[in-house]
């Protein structure tokens, strides 16, 4: 299986010139000399322990223990999860800045100018709809709050119940079945 690991970015909104208008970036590349994949592309190189990566243009090197990975929620005994994923979990929660982009890169990167807009709410956690069962984001509580305060022009009246907040991958139904023993049928 191959698997690349990229930054997605979508906009959405009244002021976006193109609805819905999206790039997508390589953010990690193998390192030349360490490649992701055996010659037939099914089998995964990289040791999990000790690695090198290109990271936006950048190498960076890697160790890390099997405690590190166990911390961050991406446990290397866990076959359910590929190890790719593994990488990356760790990666995120160990080096968020190196992987992801301010939201003036962002900007840019869809074709604005970061000094004409200014940040209306910022959103660490929310409720995502369930896209497996066809939920609507007009549904949701989360999101009529924030239709509300968009329409208000005022982030204060935006509220949402932490309870129902599921936007974090360890709430995702795949990785609740498979720690739950549940059937693999049942995993996304």
């Amino acid at each position: 299986m191959d698997y690349t690991f990229v930054h997605h970015l979508q906009a959405f909104g009244n002021l976006c010139a193109d609805e819905g208008a999206y790039c997508m970036t390589e953010m990690i590349t193998a390192a030349e000399e360490q490649p992701f994949y055996g010659e037939d592309f099914e089998r995964f190189l990289l040791d999990p322990h000790r690695f090198a990566l290109m990271i936006r243009d950048r190498r960076r090197e890697f160790a890390f223990r099997d405690e590190d990975y166990a911390r961050a929620g991406a446990d290397l005994r866990d076959d359910e999860v590929p190890l790719p994923a593994k990488i990356l979990r760790l990666l995120a929660a160990r080096e968020p800045a190196v992987l992801f982009y301010t939201d003036r890169e962002n900007l840019i990167r869809l074709g604005r100018s970061p000094d004409t807009l200014r940040l209306f709410l910022e959103l660490p956690a929310w409720q995502h709809p369930d896209v497996i069962e066809m939920e609507s984001p007009a549904e949701l509580a989360c999101f009529q709050s924030l239709a509300g305060a968009i329409a208000r022009r005022d982030a204060s009246v935006f509220t949402s119940d932490a309870s129902l907040h599921n936007s974090h991958w360890t709430h995702w139904e795949w990785y609740r079945a498979a720690h739950n023993n549940e059937d693999d049928d049942d995993l996304l």
